[in-house]
């Protein structure tokens, strides 16, 4: 375990430098009231940081000899967490990655063009040798399934694409349909409950590596979708070749996340800019939803009129996909049922702090009764945020715990772990 001060963090080096700065200003200026009421708050934050934001992230699972699995091959998960030392709540822990967070300069792609089960197009994009079209590890593949407006350009997207890479496997993205510079051939965009093209990327796979393996990723709605498919698998999952999964920000009672997201402060920051980007996918592509104005279940005039992302589902994306309101669409998206179902290791990684799905929502119990579930749950991290660096502009929590996290599923004998 390691000690709370460990001096290798950026960030309790960055106060430590500040607290003796300031020390040296009272004693050497004759401003001495100024100096001392600042330093004395640095000093005060300082406190606040060390004690109550420096932590380890909590473990839950089913069984002991599952967590000592997990401590010998995963240590990030059981190591110090020390947040972005500026940051302060889970808006702004959101808000910072999305802004700061840089694409690492080693990643390529090449892309490819699958059809839905609905004869919608979607793209892929594999991650190829730099400066090559070769694909990167075709015997065990990483597949990311981003959020609603998410895919390849996302930076979250490539890093994690990059933490894989690193330990020689290969990597494919998910750009949810009509997303940045995907067509959208089909008036049909993203669900939490259908899972139809992760099935068609997975057969694809199969297809094209047939004796390749497979991680799942999912983040924020990608993980609501990777959880559905796998429950819907059940103990398949593990004979059609996937290896685990792992879920980042997943909200799990909807109904809560719906109180959080609209809550004033979400609403005027993350849930605003969630907003934008959702109404800008639509409008977009408005040819191919006017060209089918007389098929479709519903105005989009009237949708684009939404305030909150509840008015956006329940006039567009529930009558899309045959829901009669957003209650019900959200009581069939809500995971747990799936959860309880899943049959190949799955960790899920949250954060109390969280405006999108609330710590208070997070059901523990249910990690305990499946012994396939793992949820590593921090205190601060916001959505999609867990930064680190004093300049969070690479790698955050999340990638270093995946690569561990998939490398394990990968090369151990997980089966028999999760099993005995």
């Amino acid at each position: 375990m390691e000690p709370p001060m460990a001096l290798r963090s950026d960030n309790v080096r960055v106060l430590l430098v500040l607290g003796f700065f300031h020390l040296a200003v009272i004693v050497t200026t004759s401003d001495k009231l100024y100096f001392t009421l600042f330093s004395l708050f640095a000093l005060a934050y300082a406190s606040y940081y060390v004690t109550f934001v420096v932590h380890q992230p909590d473990i839950h699972c089913s069984r002991s000899p599952i967590e000592r699995f997990l401590r010998a091959h995963c240590p990030a998960m059981f190591a110090t967490f020390y947040p972005t030392i500026w940051t302060a709540g889970g808006h702004a822990r959101t808000i910072v990655r999305c802004i700061f967070q840089r694409t690492p300069p080693s990643i390529e792609f090449s892309r490819e063009t699958l059809s839905g089960a609905d004869g919608g197009l979607f793209c892929i994009d594999w991650i190829t040798e730099k400066g090559t079209r070769s694909l990167r590890g075709r015997d065990r593949i990483v597949v990311v399934i981003p959020g609603v407006t998410g895919g390849s350009e996302e930076p979250y997207a490539q890093h994690i694409a990059a933490a894989v890479i690193e330990k020689g496997y290969g990597c494919v993205i998910l750009t949810q349909r009509g997303n940045q510079d995907t067509p959208l051939t089909t008036p049909r965009t993203y669900c939490a409950t259908s899972f139809e093209d992760v099935r068609t990327i997975h057969n694809h796979i199969a297809k094209k590596f047939p004796t390749s393996e497979i991680f799942l990723v999912g983040i924020s709605l990608g993980a609501l979708q990777v959880t559905h498919y796998l429950g819907h698998l059940g103990s398949e999952a593990k004979e059609k070749s996937i290896a685990g999964a792992m879920v980042i920000s997943m909200p799990y009672e909807l109904f809560r996340s719906k109180e959080t997201i609209e809550a004033p402060l979400t609403h005027m920051t993350a849930g605003t800019y969630l907003i934008l980007k959702t109404r800008g996918l639509y409008r977009r592509h408005r040819k191919i939803f006017d060209a089918n104005k007389d098929r479709l279940p519903f105005d989009l005039d009237y949708g684009l009129q939404a305030r909150t992302m509840t008015e956006i589902d329940s006039r567009i994306i529930c009558p899309m996909y045959g829901y009669a309101s957003w209650q019900e669409y959200y009581r069939e998206a809500t995971p747990l049922a799936s959860m309880a179902k899943i049959k190949v290791p799955y960790l899920a990684l949250n954060a109390e702090d969280d405006p999108f799905s609330p710590g208070y929502a997070i059901p523990t119990d249910v990690f305990q009764t499946n012994p396939y579930l793992i949820l590593m749950k921090t205190k601060v991290g916001g959505h999609i945020g867990f930064t680190e660096d004093f300049f969070p502009t690479g790698i955050t929590l999340t990638e270093k715990v995946l690569a561990q996290f998939a490398h394990t599923c990968f090369t151990e004998n997980t089966p028999k772990t999760f099993n005995s």
